[in-house]
């Protein structure tokens, strides 16, 4: 009885063994299978990674190429926009010019026209001087005439007053 205990406990015992070989295996085999997985893992991870430091790379030279295109686009763009102020500031320079030329010529006209109105009336000035001067002249004649004629007159009169008395006598 206790050797059938025994035997019994033996191979209980080795009934164990073998599961914990068996448990033992298949852990084996599941660490290979994790193993060969995580390997297959880390190879598709190289080779994702390499895909994508290529794709980088196209990226990167897309992303210098428009880079560079879009900066000629601003360039051109500018130099268009330079240009069209450009030739805006130099219309309404034309315009500013033809404006200043044409208040120029009316100044010019202006002045023209009350240079004559002045000389216009410094020439009537004159006449009124020479007019003025000659009826000055003609009012001293005229009292020099006056005068004359009184001087004379007085003479007349002692000649007549000494007429008269000759006639009297």
């Amino acid at each position: 009885a206790e050797k059938k205990e025994l035997e019994e406990e033996m191979r209980s015992k080795q009934e164990v063994m073998e599961a914990e070989e068996i448990k033992q295996q298949v852990t084996m085999q599941a660490a290979s299978a994790k193993e060969a997985a995580a390997k297959e893992l880390l190879e598709a991870t190289r080779r994702h990674e390499e895909e994508l430091r290529q794709r980088e790379a196209v990226l990167e030279e897309g992303f210098v190429a428009e880079k560079e295109r879009l900066l000629e686009d601003c360039r051109q763009q500018m130099q268009e926009e330079r240009s069209d102020l450009l030739n805006r500031v130099k219309a309404r320079e034309d315009r500013v010019s033809a404006q200043i030329s044409k208040c120029q010529r009316k100044s010019e006209v202006e002045l023209e026209r009350r240079l004559a109105l002045i000389s216009a009336q410094e020439k009537s000035a004159q006449e009124t001087l020479r007019q003025r001067q000659q009826i000055q002249q003609q009012a001293q004649e005229i009292q020099q005439l006056q005068q004359q004629l009184k001087s004379e007159s007085g003479t007349h009169r002692l000649k007549d007053a000494s007429d008269s008395k000759w006639r009297r006598q």
